[in-house]
């Protein structure tokens, strides 16, 4: 499915769901016990994070990172990609989230050095806790907000070693989650011991 659609430069909306109906059976057969090869995972994941927006309901997305979570433990980074790309939904509910960043955090505790290996792989992770800063904070109190840029910091440290132009992107997306939110500002400000809007400035 994945190599006809790179074949077109695009995939359908029918590929994604079919993708999506394969993923989930790989994920039942890793949850059997079975071996799953990492490279089937990974396909099986980049595919979901497409599809995962073309499902309508939004209260479909927390069966769905269920049905698949099986399989993160032979491509956590591409789990990283689907976790990010479900939170481009905009209307999700408390436990969805919830889930999320429960799932986020335990896959950087666990698989943190493997993630840190790659650029793109830490600005998915960037990405996705900047998503829950940004789209959904008033589900988080103080501590777990405090958790998350602290995330962010280690993050952005681990980005900056690759000198890569991925570092701006991941800078942008974190600061403009920051100038619209006083508080987060100042707490971003005090982790990161930069002063936002000035880092704001150069990124432009």
């Amino acid at each position: 499915v994945l190599n006809i659609a790179r074949g077109r430069g695009i995939i359908s909306i029918t590929e994604n769901i079919y993708g999506l109906g394969l993923a989930s059976i790989i994920a039942r057969v890793a949850e059997m016990g079975r071996r799953v090869e990492p490279s089937v995972a990974d396909v099986a994941f980049y595919i979901a994070s497409f599809a995962i927006n073309e499902v309508p309901p939004p209260y479909f997305i927390m069966p769905m990172l269920r049905a698949l979570r099986p399989l993160h433990d032979y491509a956590p980074h591409r789990y990283l990609q689907l976790l990010n790309y479900a939170l481009n939904i905009l209307i999700l509910d408390h436990n969805t989230v919830e889930y999320i960043l429960n799932e986020l955090n335990k896959v950087l505790d666990e698989y943190g050095q493997s993630v840190e290996r790659h650029a793109y792989h830490l600005v998915h992770a960037i990405e996705a806790y900047a998503h829950l800063l940004r789209k959904h904070s008033t589900y988080f109190n103080d501590d777990e907000v405090k958790g998350m840029v602290g995330r962010i910091a280690h993050l952005l440290n681990k980005l900056g070693r690759f000198k890569s132009s991925l570092g701006i992107i991941a800078w942008t997306i974190v600061l403009s989650s920051a100038l619209e939110d006083e508080p987060l500002r100042e707490l971003m400000a005090e982790k990161l011991g930069i002063s936002v809007v000035d880092r704001a400035n150069e990124g432009l």
